[in-house]
């Protein structure tokens, strides 16, 4: 099953039909000089086309052909199992960071790139591309028979154009005459060693050697090298990414604030330099003057359909004719809004006007101002609605250097005017007026026993009358 149809035809045993004419095509227009010199064992007089021998150098690589030798052992090896599946967690992470490090060269597409096993190299027979990267996933004592197949090991050997890169263990693959030759045929050129070596666009000179899939994110972050990128991006500002290809270059975005002032007013973009403005200015404006529907101007942040007139302007309430000033968005004819204006009825009571909020019709509350009611003795400490305290003392202390009261001081005076000191009685009396009080109808009582038989028609004619209040005691 080895052998196939074409093979039988031009090769047939002794008791076949006789060998069927060939002509054997000696001129190769695929591969690089350097690649299709592997193959030489198989087709010695293998010759390169002109062009083929014109191929670029592979961007991002110090050589266009190479096998990375290792000693990972693969998975089978590790786990010690039966299965006949295999697998290299060691290659399969190196060839994708090798892949990933090729893309950001900005030379090649994904097309252009064919990553081929030693295992399962039939898939991509007749196929080719620009790179291809070999992974031989086998690194142990012995090797299968499948990769002893040398047309099979053809077939990964001449299916790249510009570069090849093989990863392998040499020493358990060198155990394969063909692979044995094709690594003599690497050695003669220095293309085979422990490591990769990069090569940056930018920086030529800089030495870059990889021998770890986490080497290439060290050595070469960008797909470049490990320098800054140096170069200025669109905006002016300088560039702070390690080095990488134009490409990757213009599509890096500047995260420096923004320098870029926008049209209209002072601001600069809210977003980073390199993100995408905001089609109007977003910063919050402050201190804005601005003509309302009022007529008035106002500061404010706000916009002008949101914003409220707060200077004070006169109203007048249409229910109580009061005049304030309230501000001007105030609606005084709103159901829901009350007149702030002090009522200012004057109470009929004492000499104070109502201090309420004006309420209409309804009552007035109760005085809130502090009595001015006294005698000589005290001063009365109450408010007007509430009841004087009457004096206690025994003495009244109208009088003058003729005549005095004999009467307790809460009760009426009976001091009479004196004609020898006319003003003075009439000073005198216009004092004692001013201080007379209620006395409360207990304490009137506690003073009846002591007062004289004949005052006490006089008091015992006051003990059935209600008690007076501060504010029904009529001033003279």
């Amino acid at each position: 099953m080895d052998v196939s149809l074409f093979e039988r035809l031009v090769r047939p045993k002794e008791n076949e039909k006789p060998a069927t004419r060939i002509i054997t095509l000696d001129i190769q227009h695929r591969m690089h000089p350097s690649i299709s010199a592997l193959i030489s064992t198989t087709y010695p007089n293998l010759r390169a086309s002109l062009e083929v021998s014109k191929y670029p150098e592979i961007s991002g690589m110090r050589r266009r052909l190479f096998w990375l030798d290792h000693r990972e052992l693969d998975d089978s090896r590790k786990n010690r199992s039966d299965s006949t599946s295999h697998t290299n967690m060691y290659e399969v992470d190196m060839v994708s960071a090798l892949v990933r490090h090729l893309v950001r060269q900005d030379e090649y597409h994904a097309s252009d790139i064919a990553v081929v096993q030693v295992t399962r190299p039939d898939g991509f027979q007749g196929e080719e591309a620009k790179i291809v990267i070999v992974s031989l996933v086998r690194s142990n004592e012995s090797i299968v028979c499948t990769s002893r197949n040398s047309s099979r090991i053809n077939v990964l050997l001449s299916r790249a154009q510009h570069g090849l890169y093989v990863i392998g263990n040499t020493e358990t693959f060198a155990q394969i005459p063909m692979f044995s030759e094709v690594l003599g045929t690497l050695k003669k050129n220095d293309n085979v060693g422990p490591y990769l070596e990069l090569c940056c666009p930018r920086h030529p000179g800089k030495l870059l050697k990889v021998a770890r899939p986490d080497d290439f994110s060290v050595v070469s972050p960008e797909g470049g090298c490990d320098e800054p990128c140096g170069k200025s991006l669109s905006c002016g500002h300088l560039c702070i990414k390690s080095c990488h290809s134009d490409k990757m270059h213009h599509a890096t975005k500047c995260t420096k604030p923004p320098t870029i002032v926008k049209s209209g007013c002072s601001h600069s973009s809210h977003s980073e330099c390199g993100g995408d403005c905001d089609e109007h200015c977003i910063v919050q404006a402050s201190n804005i003057n601005v003509e309302l529907a009022c007529g008035h101007h106002v500061n404010t942040s706000e916009n002008s359909a949101q914003a409220v007139c707060s200077v004070l302007v006169e109203r007048i309430f249409p229910n109580c004719n009061h005049k304030v000033l309230v501000a001007c968005y105030v609606d005084v004819e709103a159901s829901d809004y009350g007149c702030t204006a002090t009522y200012g009825h004057d109470y009929t009571s004492c000499k104070h006007a109502c201090s309420a909020l004006c309420h209409g019709d309804d009552a007035c509350p109760p005085c809130i101002e502090q009595c001015d009611s006294g005698c000589s003795h005290f001063k009365c400490l109450e408010k007007r609605s509430e009841p004087c305290a009457p004096c206690v003392e025994r003495k009244c202390l109208s009088c003058c250097p003729h005549s005095e009261c004999s009467m307790p001081c809460a009760a009426p005076c009976d001091w009479v005017p004196c004609s020898k000191c006319r003003s003075s009685r009439f000073a005198l009396m216009e004092e004692s007026t001013k201080r007379f009080t209620v006395w409360s109808h207990q304490k009137y009582l506690e003073l009846a026993g002591s007062m004289q038989q004949e005052q006490g028609e006089l008091i015992g004619s006051r003990l059935d009358a209600p008690p007076l209040y501060c504010g029904d005691i009529e001033m003279s």
